[in-house]
């Protein structure tokens, strides 16, 4: 059938779907991926149809399983002479040895599902193609919405199948499954059925042939079309999140690739989707967000978050996240958070690289750029404030020894360095991260808790030296101003 010869009804409400959705452009290259089943043998013949009016440029592809032995083999014959008789571009891929779920660990349809895909993507890499177009229905739309639900999936999964999605368009979206096999007959067009979709052991076969139909005749005729609305707004309240939840997430967490910084009391201000939205977006970043991510574990994160509780730690698939007060921290299990600065010697102002214990900048200003470093808690980032005139270059970055001693600010004499911690609430598992900067007098600064008292600004002060720590993988990190 060529182009110029489709006038049916289905294919002007393929032409209408498209440009709502914007899924097809004039003179686009599309992929078309073609099973030989009658979803894509109808998608297929209505993009060529559509491409003689669009100037548009179809290739075909085929991925062979090879599940299926003779049955499998037939299929990419099938779709090959198709492709042929259309005069389009043909794409075969077969399934490689050893690319089985079971090597993975996933199930053999996800395995599947995975290596049809990257050949699809390789292909359109290949040709300079645009688009992907795959032939998904609004049954198919019904069927995944159900799924999900039974496996109580949340507004990610109730969304359903996105009619386009990076470069994957699905312009059948629309269309109910029998309105393309009633076009296919009135067309004079073959396709092939596949045995396997008749097998009970498969959930979508069970809800395909037992429970939609059950509900289309008890409970409500329109199932279908009721499921794709759902999907619809569900889909467009997750765009929402999404936008929101993008910005919510510049304004309260950090990352540096090796972790994610969030402000407690930002955090604390969005409601619950939201800081969930974002909890989801750090360990993204970080890699943490694959399918072992479940809801309960967001749930657990943002009851440390919103408790009363100072200080809390939740063990999560791959990493973890530690609350310190007002910061929380996601990092990954193989980042060492606890690792001490190196001993370095430092010969001058300028930013440091401290490995596994994060980064430190020196910097030197005038006094009225500075402020004094105050008494306070431990605050990762906060900026400390020294007299320069008290230092003597080089300096000594270090970690903490036994038997440190430090004086703190607005003390005659030092004390115990554990136990000056302790009183300022460190938390154990950072203590041995803590860079100290030490001159020829002794220990001059606790990064991101306290100046020594003989380190302080005074009133005879001219040039400050100001110290940022950045830790790499605790909890905080964001370089922010003194709080006192």
């Amino acid at each position: 059938m060529t182009g110029s010869r489709i006038k049916d009804s289905l294919f002007a409400a393929l032409i209408g779907f498209v440009r709502r959705k914007g899924l097809i452009s004039r003179g686009d290259r599309v992929l078309a991926c073609v099973s030989g089943g009658a979803d894509s043998v109808c998608m297929l013949h209505l993009l060529a149809a559509l491409a003689g009016q669009w100037d548009l440029v179809v290739e075909v592809a085929h991925f062979d399983h090879g599940l299926r032995g003779s049955e499998s083999e037939a299929d990419a014959r099938f779709v090959e002479d198709l492709a042929a008789s259309l005069s389009l571009k043909f794409h075969l891929g077969r399934w490689r040895d050893g690319e089985s779920g079971a090597v993975r660990g996933r199930s053999l349809q996800e395995a599947a599902r995975e290596a049809r895909y990257r050949f699809f993507r390789d292909v359109a890499e290949e040709r300079s193609l645009d688009l992907i177009a795959t032939a998904h229905t609004a049954d198919d739309q019904a069927e995944e919405v159900i799924m999900r639900l039974l496996r109580g999936s949340g507004l990610d999964g109730l969304s359903g199948i996105a009619a386009s999605q990076s470069r994957v368009v699905r312009p059948l979206l629309f269309a109910r499954r029998r309105e393309i096999e009633a076009f296919l007959r009135r067309s004079g067009l073959e396709w092939r059925e596949d045995s396997s979709n008749t097998s009970p052991k498969y959930l979508r076969n069970r809800v395909r042939r037992d429970l939609l139909p059950l509900i289309e005749s008890r409970f409500n005729p329109s199932i279908v079309r009721t499921l794709n609305r759902v999907a619809e707004v569900m889909g467009e309240a997750r765009e929402a999140l999404a936008f929101f939840a993008s910005r919510a997430f510049d304004e309260c967490v950090d990352t540096d690739g090796h972790s994610a910084s969030l402000s407690i009391e930002a955090v604390s201000a969005y409601p619950a989707a939201l800081r969930k939205e974002i909890y989801k977006r750090a360990l993204a970043s970080l890699g943490l967000a694959g399918p072992a991510l479940a809801k309960v574990h967001l749930d657990t994160v943002d009851a440390v978050v919103m408790g009363k509780r100072p200080s809390g730690e939740v063990h999560l698939p791959g990493g973890r996240f530690r609350r310190v007060y007002g910061w929380g921290g996601f990092t990954p299990d193989a980042f060492d958070r606890e690792s001490g600065p190196p001993e370095i010697e430092v010969h001058g102002p300028g930013p440091l690289d401290l490995g596994g214990a994060g980064r430190l900048l020196l910097e030197e200003r005038d006094v009225e750029e500075g402020r004094p470093g105050g008494t306070g808690l431990y605050v990762p980032g906060k900026a400390l404030y020294l007299d320069s005139s008290s230092l003597h270059f080089p300096l000594i970055v270090r970690a903490r020894r036994p038997g440190d001693r430090f004086q703190p600010l607005g003390m005659e004499s030092e004390v115990s360095l554990k136990r000056f911690m302790i009183s300022r609430r460190v938390p154990r598992h950072v203590r041995g991260g803590l860079p100290l900067i030490v001159s020829g007098r002794g220990i001059a600064c606790v990064c991101s808790v306290e100046v020594a008292h003989w380190a302080r600004i005074t009133n005879s002060t001219r040039r400050v030296l100001a110290v940022t720590w950045r830790p790499a993988g605790n909890p905080g990190g964001k370089m922010v101003p003194n709080p006192e």
